[in-house]
Parts: structure tokens; sequence; C-alpha cells
């Protein structure tokens, strides 16, 4: 008989095998596909109300565009030609998408209607039946909507973007957050070096080089001024303070992986500066046509104030005592205190530099 011990010991496996596999969904994006086919299957539901097609149809016809648009979400290649057309032009990048979606769906319909059901039900009618056509164009509009609302929750987040969507922050809130400034430097010799139209295609190019990896790691790009960029986290548990210093990380290897290409095509390797600070910070709702989330507290206002430091003491990257606390440093790293002019500083700051 298997005892007790042995019994426990096994279920320990179980559930850190299910822990592994639940982080593994959140990784791979399977959360975001399962959260797209919902959204298809609630626009689905409400085509059908107005359409003599059965819900199943549908639904099925939803769920089938909601996994053609989640495949530029989950594909790496198709990630980096999502990411090209962006730079160009989003609505480009919407329209294409949602045409190259509805020819596959039409292709699908036009098999159907000559064949047998295989795999929307209900599509044993002549190709140019009205119900047909309907069908193609729901799918063109379900892909664009989808796109566009997947457009919006990129740039913002998905915390953000649902916090804004439901109201969060119309009453200001209380939270931990990870406040990253990311300042390019030299940007004004840069400027005059390579003229206004070059070294604008130059700073475009860093800052979409940025907006990838803050965005794998769960970043929100609050906003760029000029040649500096803030970026923030929010603070739930240390798997979500550590994406922030894995983000430092993945930028330093990303910036050495491709600086040829950036000596190709400009002459220049983009050089920055990165502070850190962590804190309380109260997050509210404000303007009235243009809305967004702005930030209150001394957190940010430290951040910024520790950029400075950064330039005094010639550091690349530098950290608050606060935020290295609450993380495990990366091997890559090596850390060492420095000490700022400027003592009215209420944290200390730790200089990261790569081995």
């Amino acid at each position: 008989m298997i005892g007790l011990k042995e019994v426990l010991k096994r279920n320990s496996r179980m559930n850190i095998r299910f822990l592994y596999f639940g982080s593994m969904l959140v990784r791979k994006g399977i959360v975001k596909v399962v959260t797209i086919m919902l959204m298809g299957s609630i626009f689905g539901y409400i085509y059908s109300l107005s359409s003599d097609r059965t819900l199943f149809h549908v639904i099925t016809l939803s769920i089938l565009v909601s996994l053609l648009v989640s495949f530029t979400e989950l594909n790496h290649v198709m990630t980096k030609v999502a990411e090209i057309f962006v730079q160009l032009n989003q609505l480009v990048f919407a329209l294409v998408l949602s045409v190259f979606a509805t020819l596959i769906i039409g292709a699908i319909e036009y098999y159907n209607s000559v064949s047998t059901q295989i795999f929307i039900p209900q599509c044993s009618q002549p190709f140019l039946a009205p119900n047909i056509w309907h069908d193609i164009v729901y799918s063109f509009l379900l892909t664009l909507g989808l796109n566009f609302i997947l457009r919006i929750n990129t740039h913002l987040g998905t915390a953000t973007f649902w916090g804004l969507f439901l109201g969060k922050y119309r009453t200001p809130t209380n939270e931990q957050r990870v406040f990253m400034f990311i300042d390019l430097v030299g940007s004004t010799s840069l400027t005059r070096e390579l003229g206004d139209n070059v070294a604008q295609q130059f700073f475009s190019h860093f800052f979409a080089d940025i907006a990838g990896i803050v965005s794998r790691h769960g970043g929100f790009m609050q906003r760029v001024i000029g040649d500096e960029v803030l970026v923030t986290w929010q603070m739930k548990n240390n798997t979500d303070n550590q994406r922030c210093i894995q983000c430092v990380e993945s930028l330093c290897t990303m910036m050495e992986a491709k600086k040829n290409d950036y000596l190709k095509r400009y002459s220049r390797v983009p050089d920055f500066r990165i502070s850190i600070h962590s804190g309380d910070v109260l997050v509210a709702e404000v303007g009235t046509i243009k809305r967004e989330l702005v930030f209150f507290g001394d957190t940010i206002n430290t951040a910024a104030k520790m950029m400075s430091v950064s330039k005094e003491k010639n550091v690349k990257i530098i950290a608050s005592n606060r935020f290295m606390e609450s993380i495990k440093l990366p091997t890559i790293f090596s850390n060492r205190t420095v000490v700022p002019s400027n003592q009215s500083l209420p944290v200390k700051c730790i200089a990261l530099e790569l081995k």
C-alpha cells in the first residue's frame, strides 16, 4: 500500500507540473488566444441575431477567424511581419491581415459549397448565395475589429487596457509600480550629423525595437518624450518584478545583436541610459477628449531624478535599492553602489554593469 508521504509527494509533483503548464500557457500566449476566441464568439452571437444562419455555424466561423487573427500573436515569423507593417502604417497592417483572413474564409466557403460539410456547417449552397457573401463580409469586419482591439491592447498593455475599458482608474487608485526611464544618449549631436529625416528614422527604429521587447516582458510604454521613454510595470509578485530586469537584459543583448544592422543603415549604434525605481503611486485617468493614465507621487519623480545621477556618474544602468531588493539579479550584471552629489534622493543608487 502506498504511504501517505508518497501520495503527498506525488500530488506535490503533479501540482508543480500543473503550475509549470499554466505558466507555459501564459508565456506562449494561449490565454490571449482563448480571450480572442471568446470575443469573436460574442460578436458571432450578435451577428446570428440578425442572420438566418444557425448559432453553431456563426460561432464556428467566428472561432476560425479568431484563430487566424491569433496566429499573428503566436507565430514568430508572422509577429516579425506584423512589426514591419505596424512601423509603416497600422491601418495598412489591419487591412492586409483582414483581407488575408477573408481570403482564407472565402476559400473554405468555396470548398464547402462544392463538396461536403468539412469546416463550416450549412455551406451546401452555391458560392454566390447571399448568405455566403454575408459570411465573408462579416469575416472581414470581425478580423478588422479584433485586430483593432489587439493593436490598442499592444500599445497600452493588457492590464492598462482592461483597466481603462472597465473604468478602474476613473477613481484615483493606489498601485505598486516599477518605473523605467530609457534615455537615448547624444540625440542632439546625432540629429546634427545625420540630418532631421535620417535621425527621425533612427529614433523610430530604436523605439520600435524597444517597444517589441517591452511588450514581450509585460511592460507598458507610457509615453515617449523626445529622446526619452517611460516604461512601467505593475508590481504584483516577484515574477512581475523580475520581468523588468529581464527586459533590461534583453535590451542590452538586443542592441548587441543588432549593432551591425544599425551601423549599416545609419553608421551609428544607439547608446542609452536606464534608471529604475519602484514604489507606491497614485494612478488616475485624466482628460476629456483624449483620456490617458497619469501617475502621481514621489516614486516616478525619484526615477526621473535618478537619470541625472546616471549622467553624472557616467553609468549606463542605475537602479534604486528598493527595486534591487525585490528581484534576483541576472548573472549577466554586476552591481556597485554609487553616491550622487545630490544627497536629497530618498533612495540608494546602485549601478548595474554588464560583465
